[in-house]
């Protein structure tokens, strides 16, 4: 999932954004904004983003509504969403200038979801902005003038809101496929990639496993699918590498990633550790890094069975010259969301606490970061 001027998605990002914990919803076919579903899906665990500068990591904690900033490895606030009833935080980015950071909110039960923007300048919340039924996903422009929000809500073609960030209003939707989750916005910023999950065809029916997703190419200039890629089962976390020529998307139904180029949309598979939950590009694009945590992001219709993973808590990294997989890192407490800053730092962030490991890309070596209990950064070799 996009992420500012990182180059990683929850996802991210596994996104981590990036990122869907349960699909349950009411006993109506037809959801919308006069008729939520019960339920809305959303990313179980955490999104991350990176200021511009990479001096500050912002890590969202979807159980205790926690937005943490953290520089220098160390802890240095905490911000309330506040968001009322019963909320659910799944992604954030932060505007090019580094002054803002956007927080997806499902407010679960709810018949609108939220947009938190928050002003890290101050720590405060300064608006919200209420977006379909099931926000889950957001990504920037380049040039921070808007947000695209992907609502998972619905069991029909889904939709992303527009979101002009001068006024803080919804000024548009684009038609996509079903379930739109992942989102990333081209460098030049003409268009737009989104991974539709497409697990629900009907309500009385649980997910089928067999059916692949697509990614949708969006043209900007008229906010129209121009193509749809197909790639494999429940793509939930996409990134785009940071000269637009490639896109990788983790399939958590089938345990893969698929990587395409934008221009000949020629698509590579490669099966992965279980539970793909975070997905993101080395700077140059050299790399592709996919975390996989404990953490189930998808549960079935009402009265079927989950679709079940068992997962490693790994970070794997994969060589995009001949997509073979050259190292494994383990990591603990639930990876999700993912990000990369420009100077090759990874940043990881924790599904069971409220927390974020920074990785050496030279070395692997893994920092525990600003979480109060379990005590100060620790390194591990």
């Amino acid at each position: 999932m996009g992420r500012g001027l990182a180059t990683g998605g929850f996802f991210g990002a596994i996104f981590i954004f990036i990122l869907l914990s349960s699909f349950s919803f009411d006993s109506s076919c037809n959801f919308g904004p006069s008729n939520p579903p019960s339920l809305a899906p959303v990313k179980d665990g955490l999104g991350v983003a990176t200021t511009p500068d990479g001096s500050t990591e912002v890590v969202v904690d979807s159980q205790s509504r926690l937005v943490s900033v953290i520089s220098h490895q160390r802890l240095v606030s905490q911000i309330p969403l506040r968001v009322p009833g019963n909320s659910d935080a799944t992604d954030v980015v932060i505007t090019p200038s580094g002054k803002l950071a956007l927080v997806t909110d499902s407010r679960i039960r709810s018949r609108f979801g939220v947009v938190v923007v928050i002003d890290l300048t101050t720590d405060r919340v300064d608006t919200t902005i209420p977006v379909g039924s099931g926000p889950s996903a957001i990504a920037l422009s380049p040039d921070g003038s808007r947000a695209y929000v992907s609502d998972t809500g619905y069991i029909n073609n889904g939709n992303v809101a527009i979101i002009d960030l001068a006024t803080f209003q919804v000024v548009g939707y684009i038609s996509v496929g079903q379930q739109p989750v992942g989102l990333a916005v081209s460098p030049d910023g003409s268009t737009l990639y989104v991974a539709d999950a497409t697990l629900y065809l009907q309500l009385n029916q649980p997910p089928n496993s067999d059916i692949p997703g697509y990614v949708d190419v969006v043209d900007l200039a008229n906010d129209t699918i121009v193509k749809s890629v197909q790639v494999d089962v429940a793509p939930l976390i996409l990134a785009l590498s940071s000269d637009g020529t490639s896109v990788a998307v983790g399939n958590y139904g089938s345990n893969s990633i698929s990587v395409f180029n934008t221009r000949t949309f020629q698509v590579v598979t490669l099966k992965i550790e279980p539970g793909v939950f975070g997905v993101a590009f080395s700077p140059h694009g050299s790399s592709i890094y996919v975390t996989a945590g404990d953490s189930p992001l998808l549960d079935s219709a009402p009265g079927s069975e989950p679709i079940i993973h068992s997962t490693s808590n790994v970070m794997t990294i994969v060589n995009t010259h001949d997509y073979q997989i050259t190292h494994s890192v383990n990591l603990e407490s639930d990876p999700t969301g993912i990000v990369t800053d420009r100077s090759g730092r990874i940043y990881v962030a924790e599904g069971t606490f409220p927390g974020l490991i920074e990785i050496s890309p030279s070395t692997l070596k893994t920092t525990q970061i600003g979480i109060p209990a379990l005590g100060p950064p620790r390194v591990k070799g």
